[in-house]
């Protein structure tokens, strides 16, 4: 029998209840449906909004409840047993602190429903339910086409982003979820993830400074060894005074007083290796930039103008405001040409604010990419999260969480009233919790040390340097605080201690490099990110395939439970040897991270730089951890700057170990690609992480030398530790050809 489907049903009369008075059908693709909650097939009672990330269907608080309801249509090829997610939250200001949902379910030709109980969202930021505990399960007994009804049966507020069905459970849902499954001819394809440059990798730090202090603070940090990568200048470029509109947001000038000489000031930058941001809006301000909004206006550059009563870059309250409109071409074209002459003075990247709209975002990346001297076509914004609705976020890297408040946790997360997105355990969430839909941003910052106070008092340095260890495990790490922080969250403003600490877990993530660098890579190329959440233990995540991180998020706490999924782990500190598959206890010191290294792991390390690009992987550290079954690892490299790497130009190195009784063999292969720029040759030492005295080591078929001398290793020569179970080893690789080491012990 066979079904015909039609997306767009006109309703011939009655209520009109979606948008253009259209009905949706949703189908069912390889066990897996996904359904975003306002294009529904029927309704009554809810109400399309937009919430913290993206579209959804929202039930008024006053309403009655018992009226209400959402009601969809799904057309099914597999039959089976389907696991139903759903993506939502609950509203603060509800007393209840359960919501209780109905889901009705049945076949077209059904006589009844199936009937299903379930406790909806407990948090007020959107995160799936459903994916913990005993499943709800949906009966498709047949092929052909359902009804799936949804009733909130409490009188309470609720919001619904996206509703999943998977068959058995197999696929279960992440970040913002599959791609929707409406019925029709072709599947839209997911957006290929984009790579931020290289440099972007390293340490990144933003600042309310004029130019004077903006290289003092830069000179401040160089002198007190702690990297840095990029200092963007945030809203004070364009008065930095008054700190605030209207005049100045923004006339595309900026403020020539307190930023003299903005071209001298970039190039010092460049000298030392450290790209240059500026803050900027999609908006301008009528009253003090009236030639650029007479420009924009006659222009039809705007897509509304309205009576700016908000203080915020608004000290007027009451001036006219312009949106700028970055859907036409020409306006982003022009508004581009209004920055240009800051990229030709040295301007490297832009830091967008009021909006994350994903056309906003193209002219900025776009800008960047063309106009940029230092990135060679590759592009780098920094952008609010309120787009990661629409796929195209993710061309235009990278995201950060928003003005996150400087606390230990913030239970009333997100607080839009003030936009105090989340403490420091809510942004170790919205990173590491596939259930949260920010995990849907495969590079995904946030104000290291926390933005703002919001009333807050809890300002530590224990705070700071618990925040500064999980910053510097993830993939991008930004610092940067409100003008009323007098540390500005850089770590000179903190006791000798705790800059102590800033540097250790700094200084590790700058020689991590090659690793984390192959796992953004890996980010495009198969779509899995850098850190990894397992969904249940949602303040630990994975960085990479080998390394656990669990960050210390309690006030107080000197140690640390984990979960240690199944196989064997290694405290990276102390080496310490941990079984998997349960729960460990570990010591937590204020000074510590706890990391664990999965048995197996083979990790490049790169010898410490101050600056990603002024380091190099010509020579490269290998911390072996062998266990008895062979492991491997594939480091990518490329240029670092250009797009060359989305044409397929980048190089990559296999490694492989593998222990069989007394005998120990490592090999690297010959590199295969290329990509401009690269050597041909490279330096590395082996730090094989093993207990046993070894006899012998032989490299390609011949015997190297041992030696018992202190300190640095010759080309070469290997030596045991055996108080630190540790086996060292220097040798040189001409990069086109194989190497093959073995160990006897």
């Amino acid at each position: 029998m066979k079904f015909k489907l039609i997306i767009f049903l006109f309703f011939l009369a009655g209520k009109s209840f979606g948008a253009d008075n259209v009905k949706f059908i949703h189908e069912e693709r390889n066990g897996v449906v996904s359904v975003e909650a306002e294009h529904f097939y029927n309704v009554e009672s809810w109400e399309e909004t937009f919430y913290y990330t993206s579209n959804g269907m929202k039930i008024p608080s006053k309403m009655d409840t018992n009226s209400g309801f959402l009601e969809y249509r799904v057309f099914f090829t597999t039959p089976g047993k389907y696991h139903f997610y759903l993506l939502g939250s609950k509203e603060k200001r509800s007393s209840k602190a359960r919501n209780q949902i109905e889901i009705r379910f049945s076949a077209e030709d059904a006589q009844g429903w199936q009937e299903q109980f379930f406790e909806g969202p407990r948090v007020f930021a959107t995160s799936w339910t459903g994916v913990a505990g005993e499943p709800v399960v949906l009966e498709v007994s047949k092929a052909g086409m359902y009804t799936l009804n949804i009733r909130l049966l409490e009188n309470s507020w609720l919001y619904v982003d996206k509703l999943m069905l998977s068959l058995e459970g197999k696929e279960r849902p992440k970040g913002t979820g599959p791609l929707e499954t409406l019925y029709q001819e072709k599947p839209v394809d997911p957006v290929e993830i984009v790579l931020p440059p290289a440099w972007a990798f390293g340490v990144l730090y933003g600042g309310y400074t004029n130019q004077e202090q903006t290289l003092q603070v830069i000179d401040t940090l160089i002198n007190g060894d702690y990297p840095i990568d990029a200092y963007w200048i945030d809203s004070y470029f364009w008065d930095f005074n008054n700190g605030k509109g209207p005049k100045g947001y923004v006339d595309f000038v900026g403020d020539t007083l307190a930023f003299p000489d903005v071209g001298q000031m970039w190039t010092t930058m460049q000298d030392k290796n450290i790209k240059s941001g500026i803050w900027i809006w999609n908006l301008i301000n009528q009253e003090g930039n009236e030639e650029v909004f007479k420009e924009f206006n006659i222009g039809n550059h705007f897509s509304s103008i309205y009576t700016n009563r908000n203080g915020w870059h608004n000290a007027d309250r009451y001036t006219i405001t312009g949106k700028i409109n970055f859907e036409k071409q020409e306006t982003a074209d022009l508004w581009k040409s209004k920055l240009k002459p800051f990229f030709d003075k040295g301007l490297d990247f832009l830091k967008l604010d009021s909006s994350s709209d994903p056309d906003f975002c193209k002219a900025a990346f776009t800008a960047i990419q063309e106009f940029g001297k230092e990135n060679e076509g590759r592009g780098f914004i920094l952008a609010h999260l309120s787009s990661i609705y629409d796929e195209r976020f993710k061309l235009y890297p990278t995201n950060w969480t928003g003005d996150a408040k400087i606390t230990w946790n913030q239970p009333d997360y997100p607080d839009l009233s003030r936009y105090a997105m989340g403490g420091y355990k809510e942004n170790i969430e919205m990173v590491a919790d596939p259930n949260r839909t920010t995990y849907q941003v495969p590079f995904l910052t946030h104000d290291a040390g926390g933005y703002d106070y919001f009333g807050s008092e809890e300002q530590s340095d224990e705070l700071y340097s618990r925040w500064i260890q999980f910053s510097a495990m993830n993939s991008i790490m930004t610092i940067f605080s409100t003008a009323k922080n007098k540390s500005r969250n850089h770590p000179y403003g903190y006791a000798p201690a705790t800059q102590d600490i800033f540097r250790k877990y700094t200084h590790l993530r700058m020689r991590l490099f090659p690793y984390s660098y192959t796992y953004a890579f890996q980010t495009r190329l198969s779509g899995e990110k850098m850190i990894r959440g397992d969904g249940v233990h949602q303040h630990q995540f994975m960085l990479g395939d080998a390394l656990l991180i669990a960050p210390v998020f309690e006030p107080g706490a000197r140690e640390r439970t984990l979960y240690l999924p199944e196989g064997e782990w290694i405290d990276f500190e102390n080496e310490q040897i941990f079984s998997g598959g349960k729960e460990a206890t570990v010591k937590a010191p204020l000074d510590k991270l706890p990391m664990f290294v999965r048995a197996g792991s083979i990790i490049p390390f790169r010898k410490y730089s101050r600056a990603i690009e002024s380091g190099t992987n010509d020579t490269l550290d290998l911390h072996l951890y062998p266990t008895d079954h062979e492991t491997s690892f594939n480091l990518i490299e490329d240029d670092g700057r250009s797009n060359d790497y989305k044409e397929g130009v980048y190089a990559t190195t296999g490694f492989h170990l593998w222990k069989k009784g007394n005998i120990l063999e490592f090999g690297i292969d010959p590199v295969h690609g290329t990509y401009k720029g690269m050597t041909t040759e490279r330096y590395y030492e082996l730090f094989v992480h093993l207990s046993g005295n070894p006899k012998k080591m032989m490299l390609n078929g011949k015997k190297m030398k041992k030696t018992t001398r202190p300190g640095a290793l010759k080309t070469n020569e290997w030596t045991y530790d055996p108080e630190k179970q540790l086996i060292r080893f220097k040798f040189k690789q001409i990069k086109s050809k194989r190497v093959t080491l073995k160990i006897s012990f």
